[in-house]
């Protein structure tokens, strides 16, 4: 499970799916809970929502690939 104890926090499985949609990317998460990016630019926001929101502005083409591979077979 995702987000109990015991288990895997969600933060980490985020990182892990962040790291899949923007490969170019260098993506962590600070210490003090800071979304980080490092690429062509460095980009650092204090919530998930605006870190994933800088990183498809920053690599509209890899969010673009991400969202296409989302998408259900009709």
């Amino acid at each position: 499970m995702i987000g109990t104890s015991g288990t895997v926090p969600a933060r980490a499985v985020i990182l892990v799916v962040l790291r899949r949609m923007f490969p170019a990317w260098d993506i962590h998460l600070c210490g003090r809970g800071i979304w980080r990016a490092e690429g062509p630019m460095l980009i650092s926001a204090s919530s998930c929502d605006g870190f994933v929101q800088a990183l498809g502005d920053a690599d509209p083409e890899a969010l673009a690939r991400a969202a296409e591979g989302l998408r259900l077979p009709a």
